[in-house]
Order: structure tokens, then sequence, then C-alpha cells
């Protein structure tokens, strides 16, 4: 059965006289393209082919042309001036005759339409070729970090209107679409653009005019080998270069045509490279029929609008686009500082009472301090805006949240309460807490400071042992005296009440340390006091420390024989006996009521020496440094036996006048 067939007539009058062509089926199997009298092209039917090797139709007055084309292998010639094509035409025989030796096997010279081999052809020749480079699919901003923190947000949209500023909606004319931001939410940069074809990349809140440069393709990397094909953020164009751009900048779109090779430049600062053609990566060889660019686009503030502002690349040919790049735009006071905290109140509530060397101190406080910001929300703002921060106390330091503004010119209100912590001290200071409020970038106000008068807090945790003095307490501590017997030592009482005007014998415990009484000077003008305080400045003459120590019986007998003892904070201060006492250094003896004399720490320990007698030696002669133990020698070869009950033993420092030393912590094992 003969199959129709596409044919294609071309002349130059639009008709023909006859058409001969050879190899005819047999009679009646024709299907026959005619054109009717009016031109038109038209199917007839006919039945009265003859069977033979050739025939000829001849168009006659008022008839139609006709053209006949049978399956097989049909011969056209034409007449008067005409030419006859036939489509969809077979690939003919192979000129080995066979096509199973080749790529495509199964390939039939009669039945293989020439467009099926050629559309094979084309997509091996495409794997052999260099790969394309990438449609236009992001956008980047180029040197541009990010210019908000995770704290800042917009104090305009969802019915917070103000006036001139355009609400981040989030929408624009084609996806991918950032997302909308209202008063109250962060509106922060995003950097990380992981899939740039669906990705927004988010600049951040500006508070002054610039100009801002992006990056078309920023993600493409390169293709390459020995030889680059196409380079990092190149995009595919079509092979002569020219191709048509939209570039949408806040719901206006500018269309950009480019025509040939060149590079190209607009006045809205849209920029292309030339287009180059790709290359086989390992012989450099060019490959004209692929071809790409890489671009840039500089958006300068004459685009900026107040408020939400965003930019989007379109590639017209293929309808690609990048994603959304946006930003905020708050010229509000930018460049300048908005108004610094005003309206600073602050309240305190000292309580508890501890006295140490005869000086009162409060044991507890309780500081609030607060105020507000003008301006802080126009129109943009950092939600972590007050930060406050204390000197003179080690308690809380806290940062306020402003809660979203109810209008973008809402003052913002912060308060912050400050309690004392553990090792808390406000010897005869004040207590100074400042708050300052942080703005988005071009945006600063200055520090806020809330002191309060002079004032006199004490509080630690650090509490004093039977073998260890932290100076924080003198609950270990006796009155001086000589203490030749274990009841006279284990019943003395210290009454840290009394002024050391009084009790003219005693260094002072201040500041968790023993000094000597002139380094507390006068504290009496503190205003927040537990009691009447004294006035140390003047006072002058040699000044002891007995501290008492405890062996227990468990420790065992060579304890007594053989201890160690350390300290810090005295570096180098502690001098033998027989060297006379100045600013720089203090003597330090240890003693066993009932058993010893006051023994020199600072001296060799003698092989004899009379039992009660003072200064006798009981080191090995060295000093002994800040932080270092050392074994104290207290054997006595006439003891006619030691004691078997706890033991009360005793130190003791003597300085005197201006002496500048200090001492943290004496621990004896």
């Amino acid at each position: 059965m003969a199959e129709w067939k596409r044919i294609l007539i071309s002349g130059s009058d639009g008709s023909f006289t006859n058409i001969t062509a050879s190899n005819l089926p047999t009679a009646g199997q024709a299907q026959v393209l005619g054109i009717d009298g009016s031109g038109n092209i038209t199917k007839f039917d006919t039945s009265s082919i003859a069977t033979a090797n050739a025939v000829t139709y001849a168009g006659t007055g008022g008839e139609a042309n006709k053209l006949a084309v049978w399956n097989g292998i049909t011969t056209l010639t034409t007449a008067s001036n005409h030419t006859v094509v036939g489509g969809n035409i077979t690939i003919g025989s192979a000129e080995d005759s066979d096509y199973s030796d080749g790529l495509f096997t199964d390939f039939s010279a009669q039945t293989t339409p020439i467009g099926t081999a050629i559309d094979r052809f084309n997509e091996v020749l495409n794997g052999l070729a260099p790969s394309s480079a990438p449609d236009v699919r992001n956008l980047e901003g180029l040197a541009t970090s990010a210019n908000t923190t995770s704290n800042t947000r917009l104090s305009f949209g969802s019915g917070v209107v103000a006036t001139g500023y355009i609400s981040s909606s989030g929408t624009g004319s084609v996806a991918p679409m950032s997302t909308a931001v209202n008063n109250g939410e962060s509106f922060i940069a995003v950097t990380n653009t992981t899939s740039p074809s669906s990705t927004y990349y988010r600049l951040g809140i500006f508070t002054a005019s610039r100009s801002l440069t992006f990056d078309i393709n920023e993600s493409t990397t390169p293709d390459s080998a020995s030889f680059t094909n196409y380079p990092a953020d190149a995009f595919s164009v079509p092979a002569d270069g020219g191709e048509s751009y939209i570039v949408e900048i806040n719901n206006q779109q500018f269309k950009v045509t480019t025509t040939g090779t060149s590079a190209f430049s607009d006045a809205n600062n849209f920029s292309l490279s030339a287009a180059q053609t790709g290359s086989f990566k390992d012989t450099g060889l060019s490959f004209v029929y692929r071809r790409h660019r890489t671009g840039t686009l500089t958006i300068t503030s004459s685009f900026f609008q107040r408020g939400w502002n965003y930019v989007k690349v379109i590639q017209s040919s293929s309808m690609k686009m990048t994603n959304y790049a946006d930003w905020v735009f708050d010229p509000a006071q930018a460049g300048t500082s908005f108004s610094a905290p005003t309206n600073s109140t602050h309240s305190f509530n000292p309580t508890g009472l501890k006295w140490i060397s005869g000086i009162p101190y409060r044991t507890a406080l309780t500081f609030i301090a607060s105020g507000s910001v003008p301006g802080f929300y126009s129109c943009s703002y950092n939600s972590t805006a007050i930060t406050f921060s204390s000197t003179g106390t080690s308690g809380s330091v806290t940062s306020y949240t402003p809660p979203a503004p109810t209008n973008f010119n809402s003052n913002l209100q912060a308060t912050s309460s400050f309690t004392f912590g553990t090792n808390a001290r406000a010897l005869n200071n004040p207590i100074s807490v400042t708050y300052t409020a942080l703005g988005v970038q071009g945006k600063t106000t200055g520090p806020q400071t809330i002191s309060t008068p002079t004032i006199i807090i004490h509080t630690n945790t650090s509490i004093p042992t039977t073998k260890i003095e932290y100076f924080t307490t003198e609950s270990h501590r006796v009155p001086s005296a000589s203490y030749d017997t274990q009841a006279s030592l284990t019943t003395a009482v210290y009454n840290a009440t009394t002024s050391l005007g009084t009790l003219t014998s005693e260094l002072a415990f201040f500041d968790n340390a023993l000094v000597y009484p002139s380094v507390v000077g006068n504290m009496s003008g503190a205003v927040y006091k537990a009691g009447t305080v004294p006035d140390y400045s003047a006072l002058s003459g040699t000044k002891y420390l007995y501290r008492r120590f405890l062996h227990n019986a468990s420790d065992g007998s060579n304890s007594q024989k053989n201890i160690t003892i350390s300290w810090t904070g005295m570096t180098s201060g502690f001098v033998a006996n027989t060297t006379a006492l100045a600013s720089q250094n203090a003597y330090i003896h240890i003693k066993i009521p009932e058993s010893t004399g006051y023994r020199d720490l600072l001296v060799a320990a003698p092989t004899s020496y009379t039992q009660f007698d003072d200064n006798v030696g009981c080191g090995d002669g060295a000093a002994i440094n800040s932080g270092t133990a050392k074994t104290i020698n207290m054997r006595n070869q006439s003891w006619p036996g030691l004691p078997s009950s706890d033991t009360n033993w005793l130190v003791r420092i003597t300085a005197t006048t201006g002496w500048t030393g200090r001492i943290t912590q004496i621990t004896v094992a």
C-alpha cells in the first residue's frame, strides 16, 4: 500500500505542466496530490494509472495539476522551471552496504529517516564538545559582608507604618521570592546561598547611601583542566553573543539587549564581559558554537527607596533568572548619634551586717538602674539594644531585650537589677552601672553611667578554717598576747567590732588580705554603711597578727615536729628577727604554747636550744616565697613528750609603720 509523503514545491509561477515518475507501482495504488484551479493544494483520488515505468500528467484548462508519489525509490524530475522536493527521505544505502559495523547498528537504508540519523549524530557531537556554561541563575553581592547582626529588627510593617518607607513584602514579579519581615521581626544578612536558584541573598540594613555591586552567577565554578572551557561566574549566551536581559529593581524593569560578542556596559552600570568561545579542556582549541560571558550589576543610591529594596536579573531567551538580592535602606538619623539614654533613675537596697577589724560592712546590695533612649526605633533597631555592665562588683551583668515597638518613634525603656555575688566588695567606693544602646550600622549612642554614693559592702564565701586563713573574717584571730598556755590560746576571743584605734597593736584585715591599718585609711565618709566607720589613716607603730591554728591528735605526733606552712601575696618581705623592721619587710613566728617559745621561720633550726626561748630558728635559713610550702622543724630534745590531745598552735606576724606588704592566705598542714 502506498504511503503519503510531505512534498515541497517551488517554482517561478506556482504551477507545473508535467511530472515524470519511474518505477511506478501497479495500477490503482497511487495517492495523488494536486493543485486545484484556485491554487489550493488538495488530494485527488485516481485509479486510472496503468502499470508502466513512467507516466506523465499534464495540466489542462480548468483541471488541477497533479502529483503522485509512492513508497520505494521514486525519481521526480521537473519541468517548466519548477522544483519538487520530497520530505523524510530515508538515508539510503551505506557506502560499504552495511550499517551494522558502525555506532548505530539499527540504521536501515530503506526505513531510517535522514532526520533520525542527523539527530543521533548531533547528540554524539554534543557529548564530545565542551560543556556549556550554566544559564543565569544567581546574584550575590561583591565584597559585601553582613551589614547587620542576628539581633537587627525592623520597626515598621505589619500595620506599623513609617511614612515614606516600603514594607518588606517578600514578593516580586517572579519567584524565587525573598522572605517578608514585619514590625519587630529580624532582618539579618543572609550570604550563604547554597541553592542559588531558589535562595535569596540578603545584605541587611544600610543607614547611609552607598553603591552595591552584585556578581551574576557567582556560584559558578570554573570548568577547566589543562585549559579553561569557561571561568568562574560564567553564564551561557547564544553563539552570536546577542541576548536580551531584564534588570528588575523595586518593581521597575529595565531591558538590556546585546548584539555581537563585544563587552557591554549600559548607563545603569549593567556590565558584561566579551562573549568568549568555549574551549576543549585538553587541547585549548576554541569551540565557536558555545559562548559565555561574566557580568556585574551596580546599584547606585539613586535607585534606593526608603525601606525594603530588591533586585534580580532575568535572561530573556531562556527566561532563566537569578535569586532575589534584597536590603533595607533606613536613612533616619543616618551617620549620626541618636539620643543617649536619658531620664535615668536608680535605687539601692543594702542589707546585712558584718564587722571586720572594727569596720561595719553591709553584706548584700540590690542596685536597680533604668533609663530611656529616644529615637532608638527609627526605623530599625538592635534587639539586644541595652547592655548593662557594672564596676565595683562581681555581681550580675545583664542585657535588656527591647520589645517590638508600637510605632517607629517609640522611646526605648530599659531597666536592669544588679545583685551582689560571691566575693563582691565595695570597700569605700561608689558602684557604677553603665548601660549602652547599640544601633545598626550608622546609628550609635554614647553610654550612660549611673553611680552610687560611696558605699561599704563585703561578701565572701571563703570562710577561714582551723588550718587555713583567708582574711575574710576574724573568727580564728586572737588578740595580741604571750599565750604561754594552751588554755589561754583556746579560750581567747578577738572582738572584730572594736576599732583598731583602740586595739593599738593589731594589723588590719581589709579587702581579703592582711595589711597595715593606714592602708585602710578613712572610710567614715561612706554614705551607705552599717554604722560608725573609723579613720585609720594616721595609725603607726609596731603591730601584730596573732592567728590560732589547730593540730588534731589524729594528725599524729610527728606532725608536731615537722609541719608545712605556706602563704600567698607576700612575695619576698619576711626577714629574720635580727633584721630591723621597715616598710618592705615583716617577721613571722610560730609557737606551741606549753612546748615552745616564738620560733623564727627565717632562721635555721639549731640542734639544741632552750625550750621556751623566743626567736630560736625552726626553718632552713632561706626565704619563703609566696605560695611555696616550707617544712618547719619544731624538734625539742628536752621535751618530756608530745601532747596526745588536740593542740593549738600560734602564728604571729609583726610589721611596723607604713608596711606595704599584703598577705592573702596562710595555710598550715
